[in-house]
């Protein structure tokens, strides 16, 4: 399934379970070898053959004949390796949570319709930007996007300088769904009369 955009954001439907499910498989696998030959690899030179292999703890062999780079990168992706990776994975997803709970970005009339809960928050309520750059990142490192698929664009904006109106504007939004025009009137009138009662 190719990314879609809406604008400038990354709309890509339900991005958090398929990464979910990717993980879940690796997992599966990981598990799979864990039981068959070990968890922890290491690399030995086998002088007979005059190479190197990789094995487990207990001294079962996983591969034979490889070269220092090759038995290297076998050993450091034992399953205790995959394993504690997927469990970062899961954690970096859990902290970047996503909500539909969101206001349009940079007064747009337009959003992802859904938005980070961590990347992209604005004053306490998140824009609707879609998959944040994190996000995107480990979908790539899934396979799921590729690095140079000109359908995903990670949005790079300067932080914007709010006014307290403005600032006070999204919260009333927030609150109450009313058009952003609507809440900036309210915030200035609320400021200006909590000014004249100083």
């Amino acid at each position: 399934m190719s990314p879609k955009k809406l604008g400038p954001w990354d709309v890509s439907p339900g991005l958090h379970e398929r990464i979910t499910h990717e993980i879940e498989l690796r997992e599966q696998t990981v598990r799979s070898a864990d039981k068959e030959i070990g968890r922890d690899w290491e690399t030995r030179w086998d002088a007979r053959t005059d190479s190197f292999e990789v094995v487990t703890e207990s001294g079962l062999l996983v591969a034979s004949g490889l070269t220092p780079g090759v038995a290297g990168h076998v050993a450091g992706n034992d399953p205790a390796a995959t394993l504690r990776q997927c469990v970062a994975d899961r954690k970096t997803l859990a902290a970047h949570p996503y909500t539909t709970q969101i206001i349009n970005p940079g007064y747009g009339p337009r959003s992802a319709g859904f938005g980070c809960e961590t990347c992209h928050d604005w004053d306490g309520v998140p824009e609707g930007r879609g998959n944040c750059a994190t996000i995107l990142a480990l979908a790539e490192a899934y396979g799921l996007d590729d690095e140079g698929n000109a359908d995903v664009e990670v949005i790079n904006m300067p932080k914007k300088t709010r006014t307290p109106a403005q600032k006070l504007a999204r919260k009333i939004q927030a609150a109450t769904g009313k058009p952003y025009t609507t809440c900036l009137a309210e915030a200035r009138r609320k400021l200006a009369e909590q000014q004249a009662e100083q």
